[in-house]
């Protein structure tokens, strides 16, 4: 279940600037992360690898189309930081139109992070 809050941010952004056209029906949650994760251990030491402080699925497909909506998380400790929270969250809904791309941040993500940015999205933030 969407958290209140964030989803009534996703539904502003969507608005303002996607022209409304991501899915109304995403799912945007706060997930409680763990700071660090393990990647592997030896003998001597562990490697250790942030987290990341959102991420964005969207399911599996059948010809590109989406089998399920979309799903935005958002780590529980930026709830106390709204203005960052809401970078991660433009970062996040950016991958949604492009969620079918090879790499997670590649070319057409970048272009819409770049569309973003012209529109304005992360100025009143930075």
């Amino acid at each position: 279940m969407s958290d209140p809050t964030l989803k009534r941010q996703y539904n502003y952004f969507n608005r303002e600037y996607f022209d409304g056209k991501l899915p109304k029906n995403a799912s945007v949650i706060w997930s409680r992360v763990k700071k660090f994760t393990k990647l592997r251990h030896t003998r001597d030491y562990h490697h250790l690898k942030p987290v990341a402080a959102a991420d964005c699925r969207v399911a599996n497909s059948i010809d590109g189309v989406a089998l399920r909506p979309p799903r935005i998380r958002i780590a529980w400790n930026m709830r106390t930081c709204p203005t960052i929270c809401k970078i991660h969250l433009l970062h996040e809904m950016a991958h949604i139109p492009t969620w079918n791309e090879p790499r997670e941040h590649g070319p057409l993500w970048k272009r819409e992070i770049h569309r973003l940015i012209e529109a304005g999205a992360f100025t009143p933030l930075l």
